[in-house]
This record gives C-alpha cells, structure tokens and sequence, in this order.
C-alpha cells in the first residue's frame, strides 16, 4: 500500500477516507497505524454517540456533522489522532483523499 510510504516520512500525515463500504481497506489502515479494534468496528458503526476515548498512543474521537439546506442532515465523523497523524472517516461517498507531508 502506498501509505506505507507517507507514514513513514517525517511529518505529520492527514488520511481522510470518505465512505465505509470497503471493509478492507479500512482494516488495512487500522492494521498499519495500530488502532484498536473496536474503535475500527465503532467507525463501521454510524450509530455512535459523541465520545472521546484515549488509547496507548492516539485519540479516537466521534463526532456528529451537521449538513443541509432546507433540511437538516447528520453524519458520524471518526477521526484518530496520534503523534505524527491524522485519520479521518466519513459515511460520505466522495472518494479517497490523502495528504502527505
């Protein structure tokens, strides 16, 4: 995988994923960076509640976004945070984006 090349490099990486149907891809991405499980499974999950929730060496944290015109959306937002990145997921279906360092 690619990533594999931006984790490593000095900086601080921004990985943003946005829609959850490849399962995958997003176990790929937990294996690389060590995030725990059932914080994976809680992304997966877009029923979550709002949490902060620490682990060895990152932050997961849900969030609910707000969207719309007329009328009014929701969606989870997962984000991980660690030392040196940023790991963002959405239910949204516009693709994957990452920003290297």
């Amino acid at each position: 995988m690619q990533l594999n090349r931006f984790r490593e490099s000095s900086g601080v990486l921004w990985l943003n994923v946005d829609g959850l149907g490849d399962a995958s891809l997003i176990q790929e991405i937990g294996h690389l960076f060590h995030l725990h499980q059932l914080a994976l499974s809680d992304v997966v999950h877009i029923d979550q509640r709002a949490k902060v929730e620490r682990y060895n060496d990152h932050l997961f944290i849900v969030l609910r976004m707000l969207h719309g015109g007329e009328h009014l959306k929701h969606e989870q937002l997962s984000l991980f945070v660690g030392k040196n990145f940023v790991l963002t997921f959405s239910g949204a279906r516009r693709g994957l984006l990452w920003i290297g360092a």
